[in-house]
């Protein structure tokens, strides 16, 4: 995954995909020498596609950066989508050309790694006839003679001197040069024979080859078509974040930086769907040193499920051994083991991702890179163990990691000590540090307004993330219902109260939710299925507070339906 429309820019190099050429200076794209006729719109949609080859990019980002608006239908994307496809189809004859551009579901679109490659652009007719002549009068100046630059090459490819330009064209050879040609004629089929003879023993390997492993060529030429039709398909694979337990008071230390560096660096490998987003808690668990990530405790179907054990290894090591658990069978799928000291923990879970993505034959990670700036050991668990005191301490000029983004949001809304003054601090941090937030950070960004009461910006990041069609979480339905609701938005409060019904059934089964739905609506039945979820391990005075802000909701809820029935 890298930013190849920058490289191709310095190192001046036109860009391959697949059989067509794109020329980033002139903004071109070319098949067999010819110019296509592109909109400038679809050029400045491939170029951002080309920014990021084989992370799937939101449609939001795009819009953003091709149209520079918020208000761009996603139907106007996908259209541009769809015609740069039959573009490549139309004029490639390149087996996978409908594939170049790949949807990736609820991530965005992408463009394949292996069809895309820098190439050197080819110099000019005058570049390269000055590289040749100061090739030719470099070399005849070494030999001390001056020939023409078709006689050097013949020459040199025999192994002969340049010639005297004083010599007749008909002056016989000297007996050296004579037996240097045929000394090298004897080398050419000598060469040849050796080569002959390899091929031979290659091909009766191949045959021997195909013999053994019973493969036809049909069977092959059949696999290789199926690869070819299948590589642009990306498998959707569910992970829920589950445990992290820790053996020994060491590594008990280090519980809430690895739980906070694996969940930033899970949710940002675009092809896991991490199932924490699914649950009714995961927005109100904080990043603690208990043994469950974030909503771990309230999920009912996924693929897998990943528990981590740390070890005290030697002095000052922690033994990291990772378990992934197929939920089909509920058998251990893979178990490995890692070695981190405390510096090295987060290029350590990198290691941990990539392997996790070979098992489950994803693409491989982002080659590891060091955040804006990077924390010390000491730092890294201050920030950890203290979030208060970091948001007030944070300053201008804002140069804030996507780790820390990720990490400052989320403590700053579920925390109840900072005061409007520090959430502010907090959202101008993260606005500045993020000029396109990811997903995540757009959706704690939206919270945040939230609990600010601003009720307009919320709705403007949370409509922008589309968070209610790319996770399906009952909290997120519930906060987007209570501000319809404060708006008197009653036909959008209605469909997300009812969507957030629905969504509890990603935590509590389908027969109670059938139950619940059987009841008539009320502050009672509102409120009844959130008590039946478990949430982390708070303090009794945030339990508390809590469940006040869910009841003063179901309440509301209770009014209005009573109200609406008059």
């Amino acid at each position: 995954m890298s930013n190849l429309l920058e490289q191709a820019h310095t190192e001046s190099c036109n860009i391959i995909i697949a059989d067509f050429t794109y020329n980033p200076v002139s903004k071109q794209l070319l098949i067999n020498n010819q110019t296509l006729d592109i909109e400038p719109r679809s050029i400045e949609l491939l170029e951002v596609l080309l920014s990021r080859i084989g992370e799937p990019i939101s449609g939001d980002e795009i819009i953003q950066r091709v149209w520079e608006s918020e208000y761009i239908s996603k139907n106007v994307l996908t259209n541009r989508i769809s015609t740069l496809r039959a573009l490549f189809k139309q004029h490639s004859a390149h087996p996978d050309a409908g594939k170049i551009i790949v949807t990736y579901p609820k991530k965005g679109y992408y463009l394949q790694t292996d069809l895309v490659s820098l190439a050197a652009e080819p110099a000019s007719s005058a570049e390269q006839a000055n590289t040749s002549a100061k090739l030719t009068n470099t070399a005849n100046q070494e030999n001390e003679g001056v020939a023409s630059s078709h006689t050097k090459d013949n020459d040199s490819r025999a192994g002969l001197r340049p010639r005297d330009e004083s010599e007749s064209e008909s002056h016989p050879p000297k007996e050296p040069l004579t037996s240097s040609l045929t000394t090298m004629k004897h080398q050419q089929i000598h060469g040849l024979y050796l080569s002959l003879l390899l091929a031979v023993f290659v091909l009766f390997g191949w045959l021997y080859g195909l013999k053994q492993t019973e493969i036809s060529p049909l069977a092959l030429e059949t696999k290789l078509q199926t690869e070819l039709e299948t590589r642009a398909t990306v498998p959707v694979v569910d992970v829920l974040l589950n445990t992290i337990k820790a053996k020994d008071n060491f590594t008990q230390n280090y519980v809430k930086e690895i739980k906070a560096r694996v969940l930033s660096q899970t949710l940002n490998y675009p092809f896991i769907d991490l199932k924490n987003q699914d649950s009714p808690t995961y927005f109100l668990d904080p990043i603690d040193d208990s043994i469950f990530w974030p909503g771990g405790r309230n999920v009912l179907a996924y693929d897998y499920k990943l528990n981590l054990i740390l070890r005290k290894h030697g002095d000052h090591k922690i033994n990291l051994m990772l378990e992934l658990v197929y939920q089909g069978s509920n058998k251990l799928a893979l178990k490995t083991e890692y070695t981190l000291t405390p510096d090295q923990i987060q290029t350590g879970l990198h290691i941990l991702i990539k392997d996790l993505s070979v098992f489950l034959s994803l693409p491989l990670p982002e080659q590891y890179s060091s955040p804006d700036r990077t924390l010390s050991p000491k730092v890294a668990q201050t920030m950890i163990n203290d979030g208060d005191r970091l948001i007030r301490s944070l300053a201008r000029p804002y140069q804030l990691s996507r780790f820390e983004t990720e990490f400052i949001a989320r403590h700053a809304f579920l925390s109840d000590h900072l005061s409007d003054t520090d959430i502010r601090l907090a959202i101008d941090a993260i606005e500045s540090s993020a000029k396109y937030p990811t997903e995540e950070v757009g959706i704690w960004l939206g919270l945040l307004h939230y609990k600010l009461e601003d009720y307009e910006h919320a709705l403007e990041y949370l409509n922008k993330e589309q968070a209610y069609n790319k996770i399906h979480n009952a909290y997120l339905y519930i906060i987007l219902s209570n501000m319809a609701l404060k708006r008197e938005n009653f036909h959008t409060f209605r469909l997300f109260y009812l969507r957030s019904v629905e969504a509890l059934s990603e935590a509590i089964p389908s027969d109670a939710i059938f139950r619940r739905l059987a009841q008539p609506e009320s502050k009672e039945s509102c409120f009844t299925p959130w008590q039946s979820l478990t949430f982390s391990e708070s303090s009794e005075d945030q339990l508390t507070l809590r469940r006040e802000r869910f009841l003063g909701f179901c309440e509301a809820v209770e009014q209005h339906l009573k109200a609406s029935l008059k």
